[in-house]
């Protein structure tokens, strides 16, 4: 599926572009005993994830995925749902960084699933409830 490749891009230019930053602006300020260098990936995962939904549409587009605007929204709402979810205390902290960089990998296609002409109805449902209840149960659990 070439929603894949659009799920994939996210975390690849997120991690470029931290790792670019450490190369060209480089401030030992950001690093820290515990965490290292990773101030600067955190700092551009505030930004770099919103940028990546926004970013999703001219991707799709561009990899032939049809109609782009309709996968690239829902597979917005999934990968908030999904970072929802990985904020939770229940998702380990490794687990929950690997589900919030690679949410696209399973947001995007399964959106570009849901939305292709042929699906049924009750799995649409289906599906925008598992991710409709994986926000709400990230909300509950404060995350």
């Amino acid at each position: 599926m070439l929603a894949v490749v659009v799920g994939v891009m996210p975390p690849v230019v997120m991690f470029g572009w931290a790792a670019l930053v450490a190369m060209v602006v480089f401030d030992p300020s950001l690093c820290g005993e515990y965490t290292g260098c990773l101030g600067l990936f955190v700092w551009d995962w505030d930004v770099g994830r919103w940028g990546a939904v926004v970013l999703a549409w001219p991707l799709l587009y561009l990899v032939r995925v049809r109609p782009a605007w309709r996968v690239a929204i829902v597979g917005g709402v999934f990968l908030a749902a999904i970072w929802r979810f990985a904020a939770t205390e229940v998702v380990a902290v490794d687990g929950a960084v690997m589900l919030a960089v690679c949410g696209g990998l399973i947001a995007y296609p399964v959106a570009a699933w849901v939305t292709t002409p042929g699906v049924h109805r009750l799995v649409r449902v289906l599906v925008v409830g598992l991710f409709v209840g994986l926000f709400v149960y990230g909300a509950l659990a404060g995350g």
